[in-house]
């Protein structure tokens, strides 16, 4: 069986099957404009139809920044960043596992040393 490597899954190390779907692992934090999602005019190997409103509300062309766990898009995020800390709020489309949850406050970790403050995931 031959496994295709798609673009943007360069970057993240993801491949895809011949079916087009995701065959990546990790969870990752992705931002808006990240090309996982704007790479494709068809986005169905990574995220399910009835989601893709959710990623661009208004279908205006702003995409928010989204949660990837194991190639699909499970949800998205926002942060709010203070003086000292970043805050980041969860909007799941399905209920994560344990260990998506686990992938996504170490990807947000990641991203707080990269700012140089510390992230803290509310409720």
């Amino acid at each position: 069986m031959s496994t295709w490597l798609l673009p943007a899954a360069l970057l993240a190390g993801m491949s895809c099957s011949p079916d087009g779907r995701a065959a990546a692992s990790g969870v990752h934090a992705l931002p808006g404009f990240d090309e996982y999602m704007l790479g494709y005019q068809d986005r169905s190997p990574g995220l399910a139809p009835e989601f893709a409103p959710r990623i661009v509300p208004g279908n205006n062309g702003m995409f928010l920044p989204t949660v990837v766990v194991d190639g699909d898009v499970a949800g998205t995020w926002k942060r709010t960043e203070s003086a000292k800390k970043i805050f980041v709020d969860l909007s799941e489309f399905t209920t994560m596992t344990k260990k998506g949850y686990a992938g996504f406050e170490r990807a947000l970790q990641h991203y707080g040393r990269f700012v140089g403050k510390p992230v803290e995931l509310r409720g």
